[in-house]
């Protein structure tokens, strides 16, 4: 039987400085968390046959999926490449590969591929440069950037966006998403990194994603979902407070600016916002960890940033960047599995079961500006 969850929430007032009429302030009470298998039904896990040849390293994620339903993983620690397998699992071949040249990067930090024409772009982070292969994965062109980006997405109109959730720029956080032309200059940028942001507490995490003409944008450091429109106005905003999640404060010891051990012990006392992922035709998904621990938990909403269901306890996953591929109403993400004592990868598949024509969930008590 599926299940839509009720919840009761606290009433809180908005956040100052709302530059929106659609600005929500959400606090869920404790205990009323949501059960994997009440949204998600397990499909097969595949794994990956590797040759004797290939390394990969400790922390891969499923880059891309092809229009084939080829699974494009991105290695982008120890080894640096990108490879190939069927859908089977079987290793088909590399895109591109380690070094300086025309269609080489040293750093494949993140990729995007274009599922209207099957083109794949691969973000270099050390060259700051976006390659752009066809769909036979060979290299077609590249586009310099001036600054460093953590996410690409291209729209359909081939319009190329950008987020980053750190010091973009050689004068630290300036925005978050930034547009860029084919030649890499930059035509637009939006969004504030939020207050609380210092350099001490950058950290991989957060991004965007674009339902329905609209981008949804997060960062790692502060709960905060914005909607905006292509042109980067905010329309809405909502402002989440689960049980699970602890709040970014303010660092008192100066040692964490210099000590990266201090640093990592200041990292731990919050909870950072790993992935912000699209589910199904028009709901959005949020990953966060719980602070100090590897526990990650997702909350669902729907377009019109209202909760779905909150504080879903993820099954193990290797914790990556961008760890999480949603393809429709699929979502897959890397495991290690054990085989006759062997540790090998192996691609899991889940299937998200909510349906729009079920009764919508009630949100109750929540204040709106």
């Amino acid at each position: 039987m599926f299940l839509i969850a009720q919840f009761s929430c606290d009433r809180k007032t908005a956040p100052s400085g709302a530059e929106s009429a659609n600005k929500k302030y959400l606090s869920l009470r404790e205990g009323s968390g949501s059960k994997f298998g009440d949204y998600f039904s397990a499909g097969r896990k595949i794994a990956l046959d590797l040759k004797d040849e290939i390394q990969i390293g400790p922390k891969p994620s499923i880059g891309a999926l092809s229009r084939r339903g080829e699974f494009i993983i991105l290695d982008s620690f120890g080894v640096r490449q990108i490879l190939v397998f069927d859908t089977n699992g079987i290793y088909k071949t590399r895109i591109g590969s380690q070094g300086t040249g025309e269609g080489q990067y040293l750093y494949p930090d993140n990729m995007f591929l274009d599922q209207k024409t099957g083109r794949v772009y691969v973000s270099d982070g050390d060259l700051l440069r976006i390659l752009e292969y066809d769909e036979d994965y060979r290299y077609l062109s590249e586009i310099a950037l001036p600054v460093y980006i953590e996410q690409l997405l291209v729209t359909k109109e081939g319009r190329f966006f950008c987020f980053t959730s750190g010091s973009a720029g050689p004068d630290g956080a300036d925005r978050v998403v930034y547009e860029f032309d084919r030649t890499g200059r930059i035509k637009n940028s939006f969004l504030r990194m939020p207050k609380t942001f210092v350099p001490a507490a950058e950290a991989k995490g957060g991004g965007m994603v674009h339902i329905n003409d609209m981008f949804y944008i997060i960062t790692p450091y502060e709960y905060t979902i914005n909607r905006c429109n292509a042109s980067g106005k905010v329309t809405a905003q909502v402002r989440i407070k689960t049980p699970f999640y602890t709040e970014m404060k303010m660092y008192a010891d100066k040692k964490v600016e210099t000590d990266l051990n201090e640093r990592k012990r200041y990292h731990s006392t919050w909870s950072h916002i790993w992935w912000i992922i699209n589910i199904g035709k028009d709901c959005l998904g949020v990953v966060y960890n719980e602070a100090g621990t590897k526990r990650y938990y997702l909350d669902i909403f729907t377009s019109d940033l209202d909760i779905i269901a909150h504080s879903i306890l993820l099954p193990n996953l290797i914790a990556t960047p961008h760890a999480i591929h949603t393809a429709g109403n699929d979502l897959y993400w890397l495991e290690y599995i054990n085989s006759d004592g062997i540790e090998n990868i192996a691609i899991a598949k889940y299937s998200f079961r909510y349906l729009h024509n079920s009764p919508m969930p009630v949100r109750e008590e929540v204040e709106t500006q």
